[in-house]
């Protein structure tokens, strides 16, 4: 496989509470390029400059600029060796001020830029594509987005904290001890959350803990039983079960089969 370009930027400062890094890329291959793409957590928009993606389960469908909501199974995606546009990574809080619409409505969905975004974003995308530089590009990309967050509704503060509370321990906080440090019922707490995340906060916080193991994985390639036992699993066999269901394969497949170019594994 060959990788033309990838090229990665963090978003204005002020911006970084809610979008991760910007990755830029154009790749051409002699033929078709598939990838497996694990739960992240995150909300992805693709902007992709005339060509398009394949998803292949549970039917092949072809894309162009799209939004991924959260998924809780492994995706898998193709495209025919001809690639080329920008992933933006979105906080779920983020993505539905963007978006301005419940995140579990987009939960395992894949609904075209336009559908979410309104139909100047097929405008914004060619505007993007007929710049010269990525840096430009991004200039852009933050100045559209810090537009769009601004105008989009403002999240209740107790979800937002619940949220962030969550990801700062890697989904490691009890769901009732969430509410209970929120003075909220867990009820509350679930039905609120799945409404602004998109997916309950027990399933969420599954996803965060099977994200810190591949963080650990990749960073230090430490023992399988070590990554388990900061991740909170119980044992390695507790661990092997999340990655069979978000990874679709074990720890061991996953690191085999990973890529290194910044965009999923191989499958």
């Amino acid at each position: 496989m060959e990788v033309s370009e990838v090229v990665r930027r963090a978003p204005a400062i002020a911006l970084r509470d809610h979008v991760l890094p910007y990755w830029g890329w154009e790749e051409r291959t002699e033929g078709p390029v598939r990838r497996r793409e694990c739960p992240s957590g995150h909300v992805h928009v693709i902007l992709q400059f005339g060509t398009t993606i394949d998803t292949l389960e549970p039917v092949r469908r072809t894309h162009g600029s799209f939004v991924a909501g959260l998924h809780e199974s492994p995706a898998y995606t193709e495209h025919d060796g001809d690639s080329h546009g920008i992933e933006i990574n979105l906080t779920p809080p983020a993505a539905n001020r963007l978006l301005g619409l419940p995140m579990d409505t987009v939960t395992g969905e894949i609904p075209a830029a336009e559908d979410l975004l309104g139909p100047g974003a097929s405008r914004f995308v060619d505007r993007l594509w007929n710049e010269e530089s990525w840096e430009r590009r991004f200039e852009l990309l933050d100045v559209a987005l810090s537009e769009r967050l601004a105008d989009g509704p403002q999240p209740s503060p107790g979800l937002e904290w619940a949220w962030r509370r969550l990801v700062a321990t890697q989904g490691r906080v009890p769901v009732a001890a969430l509410a209970a440090e929120l003075g909220w019922s867990r009820r509350r707490l679930v039905m609120r959350f799945r409404e602004h995340v998109g997916l309950p906060p027990k399933r969420y916080a599954r996803i965060l803990r099977f994200q810190h193991a591949l963080e650990l994985l990749i960073r230090n390639g430490s023992r399988l039983a070590d990554v388990a036992l900061e991740c909170g699993y119980y044992d390695q066999a507790h661990m092997n079960r999340d990655f069979r269901l978000f990874a679709g394969v074990t720890p061991t497949e996953w690191l085999a089969a990973r890529s290194g170019d910044g965009f999923g594994v191989a499958a």
